[in-house]
């Protein structure tokens, strides 16, 4: 077993398509040593994973990947070893659930504005409980043959600006890394790439930041140094993590590759 982890990893919970049983599995087979799952807005997959995790060997890291804002931008924010019985945080994350449910709704509506009919319904009972989202309604309209591909939906109809597309709840990014550090938790700023700004990003540290993904699939050798040089000037803990969702062809390839070493846990747990 290597001395390494993936911190951020998606289920069934939110928009993955393995149970937490089958992501155990693969971690297992991958021989990792740790493991955090990082579903978007919700912890019902992390609160499953807590009691089975005894049954494996690698260390288990509750989390979660909490959508916020800066002004008008998405941020996503990498939760870490928060108490998933938080009553505040439960509240909260029961409200940004039912704003996602009512986004499909008008999601759906825009769409068959232009003339893709989708049945909401049928898409809840695919999404098996978990609050809908994007990668929901694209799987749909892939299964209806409205779209040759995820990748088409996205860059035709429901990606960002598009005309299907519709804002989530408006979480200011303070607020949240407020709420992660109430529940115990680091928060770790996701896949900034490009997309963050100097300007944003030193919004959010000054407002009690404690981390920068460094390590994701989306980032190229100089966006890995650019953020890391940030976290040693602003001692802030590096993570990492393959994003791995299991619809895209590249996931599986990731998965085992884009990992830290152990102690990064330590780190979010001190």
């Amino acid at each position: 077993m290597n001395l390494q982890a993936d911190l951020h990893t998606h289920t069934v919970h939110s928009d993955g398509v393995l149970t937490v049983r089958q992501l155990f599995e693969k971690t297992k087979k991958a021989g990792l040593s740790g493991l955090s799952i990082t579903d978007h807005d919700t912890l019902s997959g992390v609160k499953e994973a807590l009691t089975i995790a005894h049954e494996y060997k690698f260390e288990f890291m509750p989390g979660i990947e909490i959508t916020s804002h800066v002004k008008d931008k998405e941020i996503h924010l990498l939760s870490y070893n928060i108490d998933p019985n938080h009553d505040e945080l439960n509240e909260k994350l029961n409200s940004l659930q039912k704003s996602r449910d009512k986004r499909a709704e008008l999601i759906v509506a825009k769409l068959a504005d232009h003339d893709i009919k989708l049945d909401l319904d049928k898409i809840r009972n695919n999404a098996n409980g978990a609050a809908i989202t994007r990668p929901h309604i694209a799987k749909a309209m892939l299964d209806e043959g409205y779209i040759k591909n995820f990748k088409q939906a996205f860059d035709e109809y429901i990606g960002n600006d598009l005309p299907a597309f519709e804002e989530k709840e408006y979480f200011e990014v303070s607020e949240a890394i407020e709420l992660v550090h109430k529940a115990g938790g680091k928060a770790v700023v996701a896949h900034p790439s490009r997309y963050v700004s100097k300007e944003e990003m030193r919004y959010m540290v000054k407002s009690g930041l404690d981390g920068i993904e460094v390590l994701h699939p989306s980032h190229n050798d100089y966006y890995i140094r650019y953020w890391r040089r940030w976290c040693i000037e602003n001692k802030l803990i590096a993570t990492g993590g393959s994003d791995y969702h299991g619809s895209r062809p590249y996931d599986d390839d990731n998965f085992g590759r884009w990992k830290v070493n152990i102690e990064v846990i330590e780190k979010l747990k001190s």
